[in-house]
Order: structure tokens, then C-alpha cells, then sequence
């Protein structure tokens, strides 16, 4: 016996997407996730910050307000933010940007600056976009963007808590960025989780920006999740 079938488009009404543009840096796809729940009382929450939030927001999402969250889950009640690239810039484009705004200034002259130069040649040529440039330098500039723009606009119109131990979770490149910001005073995140982060990029701005912060702090108000696999762990960029 066959069935029926009337496939319907589903509709997330704890999902939201929408673009913003950021003078010096361009456009960004935004993706807000609400926990489940969040309609029934005046409670706020703290906020869970991914970068390269058009890769992996939707992994994120699924575990932290996929089904089994009703249910109940190890991660107490967040918002869940995505700070991504637009599709339609491509993916040397996405490539070229995310370096720009994950490091300080860097030459990229070193062999994992070159190592990166050479697959961003590869990627717009592929992409037919020979106009495209990849250039570091960015961290400050986007780190004022998620603090001082981004959060405070996304907090007058979702019930975040300005207060809480914010976290962001970066991967590769997007790793070394919350590892740069654990070190920065001015960061609004106290919860950082790096996964397959690169260490060594950046003409090592993150070992340059823990000496200076060891020098005058004996301790730090943090917690800190990194994580790389051990193949990729060969003693030279992690």
C-alpha cells in the first residue's frame, strides 16, 4: 500500500536570520537561536557566540536546542548566536575574510601564512573571483563589532542577560580568535572554546598577548576548552 504523502515546509519560530553590515568589514549573516522554553516567563540568558557561523551553526545548534533539549541537556539555557559570511560572497571569499578577522596584524610570510596564501589562490581561482585579496589584521575591529555593536543591538531585541559568562567557540583560524580574545581585557566572553586552534599564526600574537597578560595578572576569571585532533598536532602551527 503506498501513503500519501503532502511534504510541508517547516517553520522554526526560535530561529531567526538576518544581515547586518559592519563599517570597515562588510556584511555578516546573523543566526539567533532560542532555547526552548524561553516564551513563559521574563527569565534571560546568557549568550553562546560560534564564528564561522555559516558552517557551523546548524552543528551547534542541533545539540544545544535539538529535540533532546526539551528533554534536558548539560548546557544550561543559552541563546545561541552565529556571526557568519554571506553565500553569495563564495568561499574564497568566506576564506579570505575569516583571516582578516581572526588575526592581528600578520604579514603572512611564514610558511603557514604562505601555506594559507597559496590555498586562497587556489579557492578564487576555482571561484573565478581573481579581484580577491586575503590580508590579516582585523581582530580589533571585529572584536569591537561582536562587543559594541553586534551583543548590544541582539540584547534590546532578545532576552539576553548583559551580565552572564558569555561564550564563544571558534574553530581553526576561528579557534586562534578566542584564544587572541582570552588574553583581551576589553572582551565580553569569560567562556572560551577553541577547537583545533592555530596557535602559531599571527607571528604568534597569542603567546606575545599571554606574556603581557601574565606580567600583570596572577590569575584569570576564564574557563577554557581546547581541543585539536592528534594527527593534526604535529608541533609546528598547533
Amino acid at each position: 500500500m503506498s501513503l500519501t504523502l503532502t511534504p510541508q515546509p517547516i517553520a522554526f519560530p526560535d530561529r531567526h536570520r538576518f544581515e547586518v553590515v559592519a563599517d570597515g568589514l562588510g556584511r555578516y549573516v546573523i543566526d539567533v537561536s532560542l532555547p526552548p522554553g524561553h516564551a513563559a516567563g521574563e527569565r534571560k540568558y546568557p549568550v553562546i557566540l560560534v564564528t564561522d557561523g555559516n558552517l557551523l551553526f546548524d552543528i551547534v545548534q542541533v545539540q544545544l536546542h535539538g529535540g533532546l533539549a526539551a528533554v534536558g541537556s548539560l548546557v544550561p539555557p543559552s541563546i545561541f548566536i552565529g556571526v557568519g559570511y554571506p553565500a553569495d560572497e563564495g568561499f574564497a571569499g568566506f576564506y579570505g575574510r575569516r583571516d582578516f578577522d581572526f588575526h592581528g596584524p600578520w604579514e603572512m610570510t611564514d610558511p603557514l601564512g604562505t601555506t594559507m596564501q597559496q590555498t586562497f589562490t587556489a579557492l578564487k581561482t576555482a571561484q573565478g573571483s581573481p579581484e580577491l585579496e586575503i590580508r590579516a589584521g582585523g581582530y580589533a575591529r571585529f572584536m569591537h563589532f561582536l562587543r559594541d555593536e553586534l551583543l548590544p543591538s541582539l540584547s534590546a531585541q532578545f532576552p539576553i542577560d548583559t551580565a552572564a559568562r558569555h561564550t564563544l567557540v571558534g574553530h581553526s583560524s576561528g579557534g586562534h580568535f578566542a584564544l587572541r580574545a582570552l588574553y583581551d581585557p576589553t572582551s565580553p566572553f569569560r567562556r572560551y572554546v577553541a577547537i583545533s586552534p592555530n596557535f602559531g599564526s599571527g607571528d604568534n600574537e597569542i603567546v606575545t598577548a599571554e606574556a603581557e597578560y601574565a606580567a600583570s595578572n596572577a590569575d584569570m576569571n576564564a574557563d577554557v576548552f581546547v581541543c585539536a585532533g592528534q594527527v593534526e598536532v604535529d608541533g609546528e602551527y598547533l
